[in-house]
């Protein structure tokens, strides 16, 4: 137990990175560490594999369905606040042109375009 205790209270060796030989890469370019590499084979979304397997297509199409709902609710009410204004438009007309102008008959075409 001691040695565990005296190995984590020592400091951190410097690592001394200016010791290693510069490697160059398969594109040319220098890498001082050797550290740089392609992530393809630990990172899943840098592998090439079609469209429709992908994950953040996947991610899309599990949102879509869980959205759907929402989506058509959203569509109702859209629809009835459309025709609500429409309506509210319409009796705006009656009561501006019918009675400010005297002119039912413009009144009565108005509320026809907007029905």
């Amino acid at each position: 137990i001691a040695a565990k205790s005296a190995a984590r209270a020592a400091p951190a060796a410097a690592v001394d990175f200016g010791s290693q030989a510069p490697v160059e890469t398969k594109a040319g370019a220098m890498d001082p560490w050797g550290m740089e590499r392609c992530g393809a084979s630990t990172l899943p979304d840098l592998a090439r594999v079609p469209f429709p397997a992908q994950r953040h297509a996947r991610l899309v199409r599990e949102a879509a369905r869980q959205w759907q709902a929402y989506d058509a609710f959203a569509r109702a009410s859209m629809l009835l606040g459309t025709i609500l204004e429409s309506q509210a438009f319409s009796y705006y007309l009656v009561g501006y042109i019918l009675v400010q102008d005297g002119a039912p008959w413009a009144a009565w075409v108005g509320i026809a375009v907007f029905a």
